[in-house]
């Protein structure tokens, strides 16, 4: 019976272990999470957004008019960072944004936020429709293989490719 309960306790110590080792790292990961959210408010202008709100990676971030969209962006983004940061063997997906700037904003705020898109999403593949944009307004901090679509509204795509795919499409949308 001793050996039981000494057994237990040695079992506790190592889960409080475990536990306080948790504890820190997640105030690391809240202090970085804070600290990028703090450097987006800046460098967008993002004041309505209050600082208490970014000091929990489990507050909701909120903004209003055309900020909403810039914070989900930078919200999004900051997870993104913290998540390769903190768990460097996790799978990289590709990046998809389809027309971050869909609502109306001031031409600064709009090409900074393409510009924060392209330099923060800096692995894996990011695919960022642009409509509105010229490829010359774009000057990422790194190389980047930009795609210009010159097909007409709603032809992305062509007739013959759909009918050589469309069985694979149905199937695929019936698979369960």
């Amino acid at each position: 019976m001793i050996d039981a309960i000494e057994t237990a306790k040695a079992e506790l110590k190592a889960v409080g272990t475990k536990i306080n080792a948790y504890g820190t790292k997640k105030k690391r990961v809240e202090a970085q999470y804070y600290e990028h959210m703090m450097t987006a408010r800046t460098q967008f202008g993002l004041n309505e957004l209050s600082p208490d709100s970014f000091k929990k990676i489990t507050n909701s971030v909120n903004a209003s008019g055309s900020n909403k969209n810039i914070a989900t962006i930078v919200w999004y983004i900051t997870i993104l960072e913290l998540r390769k940061m903190f768990n460097k063997e996790a799978i990289e997906f590709p990046v998809v944004f389809d027309s971050p700037n869909n609502v109306e904003t001031d031409n600064q705020k709009k090409y900074g936020l393409v510009q924060y898109i392209t330099n923060k999403c800096d692995s894996g593949q990011l695919i960022l429709s642009l409509l509105g944009f010229n490829e010359k307004d774009i000057e990422p901090d790194k190389q980047v293989h930009i795609i210009t679509l010159t097909n007409d509204k709603y032809k992305l795509l062509d007739s013959e490719s759909y009918e050589l795919y469309k069985d694979l499409l149905d199937e695929l949308c019936d698979a369960s």
